[in-house]
């Protein structure tokens, strides 16, 4: 009985990992697609301007 709760603790404390791990590797995509999609954007917008003091 004891080591099949063990066991079911351990399949559960994996799935548990292994959804982590997911909406890591979701959260990270997104965040790459938004770069990639924004950057010429940012380069055309904020980079190309001459530099100068705050006004």
């Amino acid at each position: 009985m004891a080591a099949e709760s063990i066991k079911n603790e351990m399949l559960q404390d994996i799935s548990e990992t292994r959804q982590t791990i997911y909406v890591g590797i979701s959260g990270f995509t997104i965040l790459v697609w938004d770069h990639i999609i924004t950057s010429a954007d940012e380069i055309e917008l904020i980079w190309k301007h001459p530099k100068r003091a705050c006004e």
